[in-house]
C-alpha cells in the first residue's frame, strides 16, 4: 500500500474511497406510431395534370346526371385520390415516439439541420 494514501497503523487518510454498487435500471420500452405519407416532390406535375384531364371528373355529363352537389364531389374526390395514389403510392413508416428534451430547443434543431445539410453537400 502507498504510504501518501495510509498512516502508520495502515489506515487509509482520505476520504476517496470507492464506491461500488450494482443498480438495476430498465430503459422504458418504446411508443412505435405508424405514419401514413406521399412524397409529393416527386410528382411529376405534368403527367397529373394530363391524367386529370383525360380522366373527365368534372364532364358535362356527370353534371347532368348528378344535381346532388355532395355526390359531385364524392366523386371528384375519389377520382383525384386514385389519381394521386397513381402518381405518388401512400406509405407507411413505423416511428418510435421520443420523449421531450427541455434542452433540444427549436435553434439546436436548426443547428443540427442545417450541420447535417452541409455534410450532406461536403459529401457530394
Amino acid at each position: 500500500m502507498d504510504p501518501g494514501l495510509s498512516d502508520s497503523s495502515r489506515k487509509i487518510s482520505h476520504d476517496h474511497l470507492a464506491v461500488n454498487f450494482k443498480a438495476k435500471f430498465s430503459k422504458p420500452t418504446p411508443v412505435r406510431k405508424t405514419i401514413s405519407f406521399r412524397k409529393l416532390s416527386t410528382i411529376t406535375i405534368q403527367s397529373f395534370k394530363s391524367d386529370i384531364e383525360a380522366s373527365n371528373v368534372m364532364n358535362d355529363q356527370l353534371l347532368a346526371i348528378c344535381t346532388d352537389v355532395d355526390k359531385l364531389v364524392d366523386a371528384y374526390t375519389s377520382k383525384l385520390a386514385m389519381l394521386l395514389e397513381r402518381h405518388v403510392p401512400l406509405r407507411t413508416k413505423s416511428i418510435i415516439l421520443r420523449n421531450d428534451c427541455p434542452w433540444y430547443t427549436d435553434e439546436l434543431y436548426e443547428a443540427k439541420h442545417k450541420k447535417r445539410k452541409l455534410e450532406r453537400n461536403w459529401r457530394k
